[in-house]
């Protein structure tokens, strides 16, 4: 069965650059899909071995990265070779701005039950990340004015690469979650202080939830964790980052739907879609 075609996912453009890619190198083995997880998959390319070193994978591989930036979508692909060259191919698509997803690069969206996987983003959303002056709070589809500089020290220049990891998730939030609870628009504001407190849910923000996050403390309860557990200290970054706003997310909803704060009630909620990729509908039976 040909998954990406009973999905139904339009593969047209997609597979008109894979045609035209092979008709420009005869003897060509490729395959490129859309998911509909949200971005190009190079499944299959292949160079016959008497055109290789000539620069064509090269080429290619750039090819489908101006593709994808042209949709605004990453590359994602699964490295393989025989013959012990897996570590070659690895430096191979790494020069061409490819990472590993795993550690701090991690993004769940892109991993693979098969094998590792490796991905490429588009110049655009990584730009996005840098802030070159103070960034202005800025919440449009909100039904409120509140602004979390009215109440927190506000972090201008929060350690990028943990900036991407609540970035996606926040995404994940807005563009995977809140349509299956009813919610609004979500957004998160990276504040300083004290390793007591992580995060909060701002009250009275539903239907457009705000959420404040202490980036720098949860990195710092992730390195103690690791130090006492001996764990991947970049996976519990991600795990910590993205829980957190997944347990907030869980007090936004019980204001929404007018239950009582429940921390335990939340973590579970948070846990649920961590581990399973499931939204735990724990408000039905309540309202």
């Amino acid at each position: 069965m040909n998954w990406y075609k009973e999905a139904k996912i339009d593969q047209t453009a997609v597979k008109a650059l894979e045609k035209s890619l092979m008709e420009k190198h005869p003897g060509l083995d490729l395959a490129l899909w859309m998911s509909n997880a949200g971005y190009v998959e190079l499944a299959v390319i292949e160079v016959p071995k008497d055109l290789q070193g000539f620069g064509i994978g090269h080429e290619v591989v750039e090819e489908v990265k101006q593709f994808a930036q042209s949709v605004g979508l990453p590359v994602v692909l699964r490295p393989s070779a025989s013959h012990g060259k897996k570590q070659a191919l690895e430096r191979f698509y790494k020069d061409l701005g490819f990472m590993h997803n795993k550690g701090r690069n991690i993004d769940h969206r892109y991993t693979s039950p098969i094998s590792p996987t490796m991905y490429w983003k588009p110049e655009e959303k990584q730009a996005q990340m840098k802030f070159e002056e103070p960034p202005e709070w800025n919440f449009p589809e909100a039904d409120h004015d509140y602004d979390p500089a009215w109440e927190y020290d506000i972090d201008y220049l929060p350690d990028q690469e943990l900036v991407q990891i609540a970035e996606e998730t926040m995404q994940e939030i807005n563009t995977k979650i809140i349509q299956q609870i009813g919610i609004g628009v979500c957004k998160t504001a990276y504040i300083n202080g004290s390793d007591e407190e992580l995060a909060r849910y701002i009250n009275g923000t539903a239907p457009n939830p705000v959420f404040v996050i202490n980036l720098q403390a949860i990195k710092n309860t992730a390195e103690q964790c690791s130090k006492d557990y001996n764990c991947d200290l970049e996976t519990e970054i991600v795990i910590g980052i993205r829980t957190t706003l997944f347990h907030e997310l869980g007090h936004a909803i019980q204001e929404w739907m007018n239950l009582e704060p429940d921390e335990d009630e939340a973590e579970e909620f948070a846990r649920e879609y961590q581990d399973f990729g499931e939204v735990w509908h724990f408000w039905e039976d309540q309202v």
